[in-house]
């Protein structure tokens, strides 16, 4: 697939979201912001659904591979662990976290016990998510019969609501059902089924053909997240409570599929006024990781204006870290490891 600056704008709708949350949202709970963003912490939900349909097609694209799984594994690699080990390590051993979960991904296991976490690297959980993510879904689609990978999609995306009614009854807590792949496989396999959707000629035509009923159904879908946004800010239900965790956790989801189904099905790009999701969306990665690290030094150095300024030493750090870091071993990546057909021909090259 083609890059595409609506997928960068996604992803700076979905990063701009995590901002709001970590930066305003907690910093000004009674605020006005606070209220209309309470649900704010739904941009990581957007973040699964994109990563499902990015991830998701570079497996359907290159599933016949003879280097399928060393490629895609190795594109991984390189687009994640440099800057994670520059940042999350020794953040890791300064605040005095063990080590070994985070250098394995697991450290989402720390706190489904309900165990608070360090604000630096709680972060992270999200991160260790999508990589379990990474270990199941390659094996999916490379031996999974084709014409039943729907099939399996579907009850992968039915089967989350009920994961964390399990692990809530299990643990006692509502935690796990925040932190743990099964509760929140949803939104990273309707990600995936939108790649599959996309990539099947006969729902690609209906989804151009049929842009008027997404749209209705966008907004039919956003009726909910309003009303769970209204409920929780006016103290109506709480965000933790049970019928949240089961039916709200789905919602936004469910919303982002369709308006990613929107965007890349779409042959309008994006608006010029909407270019800097763009360019937020290229540096989510190193601005997802660096932001809380920003809020702890302005904090310290100042009393004022704190969120202003944890914002701009983030964007900053993100531009630092996306030059040096970040597109280098991208670059390096697409150019050094490339998919190879059965005969030993250069497959085309995918992003990584």
């Amino acid at each position: 697939m083609k890059h595409s600056s609506g997928l960068d704008a996604i992803r700076g709708v979905a990063i701009g979201l995590v901002l709001i949350r970590h930066l305003f949202v907690e910093i000004y709970p009674d605020s006005l912001l606070a209220k209309l963003f309470v649900l704010s912490a739904c941009g990581v939900d957007l973040f699964f659904v994109l990563s499902g349909f990015l991830i998701g097609g570079i497996l359907m694209d290159n599933r016949d591979k003879q280097n399928y799984f060393e490629i895609f594994y190795v594109r991984r690699a390189l687009r994640i662990l440099p800057l994670y080990a520059l940042l999350v390590i020794p953040i890791c051993n300064l605040v005095g976290e063990p080590l070994l979960p985070f250098l394995t991904f697991t450290q989402n296991f720390l706190w489904a016990d309900g165990r608070v976490g360090n604000p630096l690297t709680v972060i992270t959980w999200s991160l260790a998510v999508e990589e379990q993510f990474y270990l199941v879904l390659p094996a999916i689609v490379r031996f999974w019969p084709t014409g039943r990978l729907l099939h399996l999609i579907v009850a992968l995306i039915c089967a989350a609501p009920i994961a964390r009614i399990v692990l809530n009854h299990a643990y006692g807590d509502t935690a796990p059902a925040y932190f743990l792949l099964p509760a929140r496989m949803d939104g990273l396999f309707l990600g995936v089924l939108a790649a599959f959707l996309v990539r099947k000629r006969q729902s690609n035509r209906w989804l151009n053909e049929h842009r008027r009923e997404l749209y209705a159904g966008a907004l039919l879908l956003a009726l909910p997240v309003i009303l769970m946004t209204w409920l929780i800010s006016w103290q109506q239900v709480d965000g933790r409570s049970p019928l949240m965790q089961y039916f709200g956790y789905s919602a936004p989801p469910l919303l982002f599929f369709v308006v990613l189904l929107l965007v890349v099905t779409g042959e309008q790009g994006v608006p010029a006024i909407l270019s800097p999701l763009c360019w937020l969306g290229l540096g989510a990665y190193s601005l997802y990781l660096t932001h809380r690290i920003c809020l702890f030094l302005a904090i310290g150095v100042v009393g004022q204006y704190i969120s202003a300024i944890a914002l701009a030493l983030s964007v900053l750090a993100s531009l630092v870290l996306w030059r040096l870091v970040e597109k280098p071993f991208i670059t390096f990546g697409r150019e050094r490891f490339r998919y190879r057909d059965r005969d030993g021909d250069l497959a085309s090259i995918r992003p990584a």
